[in-house]
């Protein structure tokens, strides 16, 4: 990820159901990447409306989980990948 681009998008969607999990990532991101808007999901569900109201501006990396509650992560990625906007997003 080329963090020097100023056309690319200056989010990264968490898709996790751990908060401890999150924070930890959080944190880790903040400090490699402390310009970056961090936005997270707990469920299947709302990462697929999170990613649908996105298209306009898709964040940078989308960090899954693969284990999530309600459906398993790779419901997830087939639906950001059937999206155009999210083809070139780093998951």
């Amino acid at each position: 990820m080329d963090v020097e681009d100023d056309t690319m998008s200056r989010r990264i969607f968490i898709v996790e159901d751990s908060l401890g999990f999150i924070l930890r990532l959080r944190r880790a991101f903040a400090k490699a990447l402390p310009d970056f808007e961090i936005e997270v999901a707990y469920t299947t569900k709302s990462a697929k409306e999170w990613l649908l109201g996105a298209v306009l501006d898709p964040p940078a990396l989308i960090w899954l989980d693969w284990y999530l509650p309600d459906v398993n992560g790779e419901s997830v990625l087939a639906y950001a990948r059937s999206l155009p906007e999210y083809e070139d997003v780093p998951i």
